[in-house]
């Protein structure tokens, strides 16, 4: 043992050292005598050479030389040679004690932390003792060098190791106080692993968190090196007295067991709601003192105020009562507000996992929605016959968009890169035991978990995409998705911003976006899309629609809004039920609804109580419209596929053909490549001088800009500025556009939309043939 060696080598050398100094003392008194008995001598010799003067005056040169003569036998002079200068050795120096098991022991110890404490009490007297020594020891060490540097001093290490000595009693006996805690937490009478205690004992400085913590670490290495060390959940309590730095770290590091990191961040979450509730204390005074020099502190403020509120939210997701499952917080970083992530139900055994990750404007402060779709998805799961073990986890790993920055894919590649290190740290952790593995998306979201599931080593046996934003443009079959089934869902478009009616966002967000336009539902080839618009369940459940782009509304209709055949089909698509799933509407694209969408049926005698005049007839250009998806043939100018229509009208007739007002407010124009939905007549050319887009001489098209109001008609902005109404109802109020330049907006009289406005790009970044020819609509008249 360290220290009863140090001991004993430095009670020898205090003992030597005394002897040292005993003869050194002695040494140094001869020389003195020494000294004293030459300077006599000197005073005598003068006495006598004065004599000898005299003796030499009175008897000449014979007188000097008897005199001489006889001092020479009767006073010899002392020696002139200073005697050997004696030298001290005082060497010694405390050594560190190692106060960790070497951190790679699978051992356990237990011990009563009551007599710990008695120990420590003990040893606290005997450390004052050795304290107050060692001072004395350095005083009489300083006292004797002044008063004797005619000794030599080859090393002299022992007053700074004495001390050093009795630091390390001191960390010795603050250790064994750290242990006892430890054991206390443990419930007293209980076993602890020896990493356990050698990482309650030393902090981050123990060898084994030094591994875990090295740079450039893999999932899969750190979990190789966390299964080194044997700890298990009876090792909860020695968490309790880590740094919260360490905490920290371990709470994020991917390829710990997610028991582990759940601990290390509750107790994290717990430190910070208590500071940063101090903080706002302290720093409101200060604002409220400092008068206009407070901005830079009130902007700190409503930084705490925001980071208050998302840790409250987090603390609550995790605390919720009457919900099935346990919650973890498997993620937390110190961000302000933090990222974070909290799983119903445990990773470290469910035999399937799905992850759900949010789109626009979700942060931690909306953890408490989040966790309860992820407790909906949960929930309809267990739904599964013979149920096996699960967790769904409320992923927000990453900073979602806001409405300026949803429509680029620079969210989307840093939150996929997140996303991917979560999934390989899921692998990591449960290699040998992987379970199933599910990811449910929602808008923007989708975009970021398809850019994870592009990423070589990344894989997902179930991808679920719902009110997809758009996937990336690169993305146009399952083989690019590294998921075994892909699976995705919309509800039926509404105007933008109109809420109540459908989806208001995702059709927005995909086409005008500039480079993540895919929409799963219709564009990657591979894909199983469900039914998002209400149903009656295989069990004659009444399942509702969605009509909200949202994921969870206080009306119940959001996409994992309990009771909506969104949910039910998201928990049956994740437990590989897909037989069970209720498709998309019958006969008509996904998210299309017959009863919404306006434009004439020619199986009908009477026009569609959302048509517009005239009705419907044996026209052929209205008859087209009784299938509208479908195709003409234009070679051979007869309809290819199904709706046995007519003849197709000719390219010139097909420029005419009645305008119709899609689910968005937009007007479709039927051409030869089947419908068209757009804002300006096509065109990519020079603009008018109303800025809408023209022929390539700069001329506007013959029929204007056309755009459709609420009720399902088309307005048209004629040349001379003027509004018209087109294919409305008799009686209808005119609708009146404005019409903005590049970079600028067109306004919408009774639009609504989310948040701010969203600011448009300048014209040189439209580079697709969309951008190019939609502008946005944000509200005013």
């Amino acid at each position: 043992m360290v220290e009863a060696e140090d001991r004993a080598r430095l009670a020898g050398v205090l003992v030597d050292l005394a002897d040292q100094v005993d003869a050194e003392v002695a040494a140094a008194e001869r020389e003195r005598e020494r000294q004293r008995d030459h300077a006599a001598w000197k005073a005598r010799a003068a006495d006598r050479e004065r004599a000898a003067s005299v003796a030499e005056a009175f008897a000449g040169a014979a007188g000097r030389s008897l005199v001489d003569a006889w001092e020479n036998v009767t006073d010899r002079e002392p020696s002139t040679e200073p005697g050997p200068r004696p030298e001290v050795d005082a060497e010694f120096r405390g050594r560190e004690r190692a106060r960790y098991g070497g951190g790679v022991s699978r051992g356990r110890s237990s011990a009563d932390p009551s007599a710990l404490r008695a120990f420590v009490t003990t040893l606290s007297g005997l450390d004052t003792g050795a304290s107050a020594d060692s001072e004395r020891v350095r005083s009489a060490w300083s006292s004797f060098r002044s008063s004797c540097a005619w000794v030599a001093v080859d090393r002299a290490s022992m007053p700074a190791g004495f001390e050093r000595y009795v630091r390390e009693n001191d960390e010795d006996r603050s250790w064994i106080g750290r242990i006892a805690d430890a054991f206390e937490v443990a419930g007293g009478g209980g076993s602890l692993s020896n990493v356990a205690l050698d990482i309650a004992a030393t902090g981050q400085a123990a060898p084994a968190l030094r591994q875990l913590f090295a740079d450039g670490l893999t999932p899969a290495e750190v979990a190789e090196r966390w299964g080194a060390l044997g700890l298990t959940t009876a090792d909860t309590g020695v968490f309790d007295a880590l740094p919260t730095d360490v905490l920290a770290r371990l709470g994020n590091l991917e390829g710990a067991p997610y028991w582990a990191r759940s601990t290390a961040n509750s107790l994290v979450l717990n430190q910070r709601l208590v500071d940063v509730e101090r903080q706002i204390e302290e720093l409101e005074g200060t604002v409220a003192a400092a008068g206009d020099g407070s901005r830079a502190l009130a902007r700190e403020l409503t930084a705490l105020y925001a980071d208050r509120k998302a840790v409250r939210n987090i603390n609550a997701a995790l605390t919720k009562k009457g919900s099935d499952g346990k919650r973890f917080l498997i993620a937390l970083t110190g961000d302000r507000p933090p990222l974070a992530a909290v799983s119903v139900g445990n990773l470290d055994r469910a035999e399937s996992v799905t992850w759900a990750v949010p789109g626009m404007n979700t942060t931690s402060a909306d953890m408490t929605m989040w966790a309860k779709g992820a407790q909906n998805i949960y929930q309809e799961q267990a739904r599964r016959p013979g149920s096996p073990t699960h967790a769904v986890v409320a992923w927000i790993g990453y900073e979602t968009p806001d409405e300026k920055e949803v429509l680029f894919m620079g969210k989307a590649k840093a939150g996929g890169a997140q996303l991917a290190d979560a999934l390989r740290g899921l692998e990591a952790v449960r290699a040998g035991q992987m379970p199933e593995t599910n990811i449910v998306a929602h808008s923007y979201g989708t975009t970021a978990a398809a850019v994870a599931l592009a990423e070589q080593g990344v894989h997902v046996d179930r991808f679920v995409a719902l009110g997809s934003a758009g996937l990336p443009d690169d993305l146009r079959s399952a083989s690019d998705i590294h998921a075994d089934h892909i699976y995705a869902a919309r509800a039926k478009d509404a105007p933008t911003g109109k809420q109540g009616v459908g989806d208001e966002w995702a059709e927005f967000g995909r086409e005008q976006s500039y480079a993540h336009h895919v929409d799963p539902t219709r564009d990657v080839s591979g894909v199983t899309v469900f039914g998002a618009d209400g149903t009656t369940g295989a069990d004659g459940t009444d399942l509702a629609p969605v009509l909200h782009h949202d994921p969870l509304r206080s009306d119940l209709h959001g996409y994992l809004d309990r009771g909506t055949e969104s949910l039910r089909n998201v928990g049956l698509a994740t437990t590989g039920r897909d037989a069970e799933l209720t498709p998309a509407t019958p006969g008509l694209e996904p998210g299309e609804h017959r009863e919404e969408t306006n434009v004439c049926r020619a199986d009908r005698a009477a026009p569609d109580e959302r048509c517009s005049d005239p009705p419907c007839s044996d026209d052929p250009h209205r008859r087209l419209h009784a299938a509208p998806f479908d195709d003409c043939d234009t070679d051979r100018g007869r309809k290819d596929g199904q709706g046995g229509l007519r003849d197709c009208p000719a390219q010139d007739d097909r420029d005419r053909r009645p305008d119709r007002c899609g689910a968005r407010g937009r007007v479709g124009h039927r051409t030869g490549a089947g419908l068209r939905r757009q804002l300006h007549a096509p065109g990519r050319g020079r603009r008018s001088q109303l800025g809408v887009p023209g022929d390539q001489d700069g001329r506007r098209r013959r029929s204007g800009p056309r755009r459709c109001d609420g009720h399902g008609r088309v307005a048209v902005r004629g040349h001379d500025g003027r509004t018209s109404r087109r294919s409305g109802r008799p009686g209808g109020r005119r609708t009146r556009w404005s019409v903005h330049g590049p970079g600028r907006s067109v306004r919408v009289p009774g639009q609504v939309q989310l948040g701010s406005r969203i600011a448009l790009l300048p014209r040189e970044r439209r580079r697709d043939r969309r951008a190019a020819e939609h502008r946005v609509l944000r509200p005013g008249g």
